[in-house]
Order: structure tokens, then C-alpha cells, then sequence
């Protein structure tokens, strides 16, 4: 598959994206009036794959109209347009953005954005005929605060990570947290279970939480239902322990960093405890480790991406 490319767009992509939208059953009626509406295109194989628009209020903008084709749901195309549309934000002098999603809540929500009152966004947002009119209640408000110091770099690609275990209720969870928590701009990071237990644990949350780490967002969930397909698939289970691991089998980079289950440790609360952060500190560990690589150069030499993934998790402890 050919790599996208993201520009602005044209007037002579307008059809086009009008296509896009109805079929996703997303609003039109509104464009073209007076109110300009800045759109970015998402360009393979000389056709429109995907779009997203930004309108701009004062120091706030509505991020509005982010579609995909069916065919390139799951590639961080999406995500693509997203950080393009942020970035040229941020270069317009917004500081604060604001969407209204009905399906997408999970999407945003690992993308930093938060969920807030309708009645808290800016005045000004709320004027728009996105708020006044089109996006049914059930839409879920949501916002993000940006750097304005950040650049366009639309045509560079994010990279995602997948901890990989299989309740996703400790172990991947601290992993995701963590990675988000210290990546640099254009990483990111996921979880899922093959079997998932459908709870995060609570030990989890109150341990990321005593170590200044977001839990919000944080859920349980299956590998069926991630929200894009990652780039590198790192599963955590304990092969030392002989529990099964789950095998990842899309075309990605696959490394494994052995972790014991705290969920099955035993004991007082103190020793429990004790075990969940022995995880936690392996894991960071080896984030950390990650992190330190040249990541610029490594991201296009995949062979040597993996054999210091590799060696990380037989050698970080």
C-alpha cells in the first residue's frame, strides 16, 4: 500500500471530500458559508483517503469532519490527520481545541483529549452550526490544549505501539500508561488482552496514579477492538511462568519483554503491592530504554529496531 500523502486542500478537492463525509453520515450542510473552514486531504494513490477540517474562533478551533475510507481504517491515517490539524492549530494561535464525537470518544481520548461539558466549551465554539444545529446530544464533547509552539510535519508518519498480554487488566495497562506518559511526539501507545478480563485492576490505576501517570481512559479490551493497527506488537506475558502468550499475526515488528502477572501474586497487601510494582518498574525500565534509542534513524531500519527490542527485554530488568 502506498504511503499517504497530507496536504491542505484544494477547491478542486471538494467533491471529493463532500463523498467522504456523506458516507460517513457527517454533517455538509454548513460548508461553504462564510465562516472558512481550513480542510487537510489525506492523498494515495492519487485519491482522496481521508480528510479533517479545523475552524477557527478567537483562540479556540473546532476540529471537525476527521473521515477515513473503510480501506484505510486501521493505518494511523486518521491519526496522521489529527497531529496535521493540531499542528496547524497551533501555528494559527489556537491554544484549545474542541470536537463533538458520537463513536470516536476512545480514539481522541489517546490522543490527549478529555470530555467536558457542552455548556464548557468556548463561547465562540458553540456558535458554530457544528454545535447550534448539526452534532445530536448523544455527541460527546471534547477538548485538548496545544502547544503553540508546535510545527506542521504532516507527512511524517506517528508510530504505535500494542503492550500485548492476555486479560489486559495490569501488566499491558502499566505499559501503555507508562509509554504515554514518556514518549516523545509521534509515539504513542496502546493495549488490549487475546482474553481479556474486562477490568483494569484497581491496583493498576492506584499505582499509576501514586506515580503521577494518567488512568484515565483506561479500559479493558480485546486486540479485535484497537482503535488502529500498531507498528510494534510487545507482549508482556511470563513465558518463565509458562503462561500462554498470544501471537500477534499482522504484519508488524514483534518483540516479547517477559513480565510476572502481579494480578496472581499472593500475600499481605504490602507484598502484593510490592509485586505490582516490581512489574511496574521492569516495564519502566525497559520504556525507558526504548525511549533512549535513536529513534529518528532506528524507525527506518526495522531489523535493527528489533534486535534492540530484542535485547532490551532480555537484558533490562
Amino acid at each position: 500500500m502506498s504511503t499517504p500523502r497530507i496536504r491542505p486542500a484544494t477547491p478542486d478537492d471538494f467533491g471529493e471530500i463532500l463523498a467522504l463525509l456523506n458516507a460517513a453520515s457527517l454533517p455538509t450542510q454548513d460548508l461553504g458559508n462564510a465562516r472558512p473552514v481550513h480542510f487537510w486531504v489525506a492523498v494515495r494513490a492519487g485519491r482522496i483517503a481521508g480528510a479533517g477540517g479545523l475552524e477557527q474562533y478567537g483562540d479556540a478551533g473546532l476540529l471537525r469532519s476527521i473521515v477515513v475510507t473503510d480501506a484505510a481504517r486501521g493505518t494511523g491515517l486518521g491519526i496522521a490527520l489529527v497531529e496535521t490539524l493540531e499542528a496547524t492549530a497551533a501555528t494559527m494561535g489556537i491554544s484549545q481545541l474542541v470536537l463533538l464525537t458520537r463513536t470516536a470518544r476512545s480514539f481522541f481520548e489517546h490522543r490527549g483529549y478529555r470530555v467536558i461539558p457542552r455548556e464548557s466549551a468556548p463561547d465562540a465554539v458553540r456558535t458554530s452550526a457544528e454545535f447550534r444545529v448539526f452534532s445530536p446530544a448523544p455527541a460527546v464533547c471534547m477538548t485538548k490544549s496545544l502547544d503553540r509552539t508546535a510545527q506542521p510535519a504532516p507527512n511524517r508518519r506517528p508510530m504505535r505501539v500494542l503492550f500485548l498480554c492476555t486479560g489486559n487488566s495490569c501488566r499491558s495497562i502499566l505499559g501503555e500508561a507508562t509509554f504515554n506518559h514518556l514518549a516523545p511526539p509521534g509515539w504513542s501507545a496502546m493495549s488490549a488482552g487475546s482474553k481479556p478480563t474486562g477490568t483494569v485492576h484497581p491496583r493498576s490505576l492506584a499505582l499509576l496514579a501514586r506515580e503521577g501517570i494518567g488512568t484515565g481512559g483506561h479500559y479493558s479490551k480485546s486486540w479485535d477492538d484497537l482503535p488502529e493497527m500498531p507498528d510494534i506488537v510487545i507482549t508482556v506475558c511470563s513465558s518463565a511462568a509458562g503462561e500462554p502468550c498470544p501471537v500477534y499475526l499482522g504484519p508488524v515488528l514483534r518483540t516479547h519483554w517477559g513480565v510476572d502477572d502481579p494480578a496472581h501474586a499472593t500475600g499481605t497487601d504490602a507484598e502484593i503491592d510490592a509485586q505490582f510494582f516490581k512489574a511496574y518498574r521492569t516495564l519502566r525500565n525497559r520504556i525507558e530504554a526504548f525511549l533512549a534509542l535513536p529513534l529518528d534513524e532506528l524507525r527506518r531500519d526495522p531489523a535493527r529496531l528489533k534486535a534492540e527490542l530484542d535485547r532490551i527485554g532480555a537484558t533490562v530488568a
